[in-house]
């Protein structure tokens, strides 16, 4: 699923003009951890986290110069959970800035799929 939420973000993003992103996988390794965490109960859903694992992220690949994320739940297919980050101004404008890499991770619980993209540019 990680690949076809890559292809919608960057349709979405290419058809405003933009560069599309490039899927990173030591940024990857730290979205599935934060989807599972979710998942399992481990840490809430949102954002908890979110500071540590752009710091995890540096360590590996060096500096970070900007960096979001979006996380999402629920039973969605790649095209839809990537449609509700478009119609929310907070996670579209993400989806639009100014990065150059992409982590995406996703994890199950029962029927619900927990969702993170962390956007990186250094």
């Amino acid at each position: 699923m990680d690949e076809q939420i890559l292809y919608y973000t960057n349709k979405f993003r290419q058809s405003k003009g933009l560069k599309p992103l490039q899927l990173d996988e030591t940024i990857s390794q730290q979205a599935r951890r934060h989807s599972r965490d979710m998942a399992n109960g481990s840490t809430g859903f949102g954002h908890e986290g979110f500071e540590d694992r752009v710091a995890n992220v540096s360590k590996k690949m060096g500096r970070v110069s900007s960096a979001a994320e979006n996380v999402a739940y629920g039973t969605l297919d790649a095209e839809a959970v990537v449609n509700g980050w478009i119609k929310s101004p907070g996670h579209r404008r993400n989806m639009l800035g100014d990065y150059t890499l992409i982590g995406i991770g996703t994890a199950d619980k029962g029927r619900l799929t927990f969702f993170t993209q962390v956007f990186i540019k250094q």
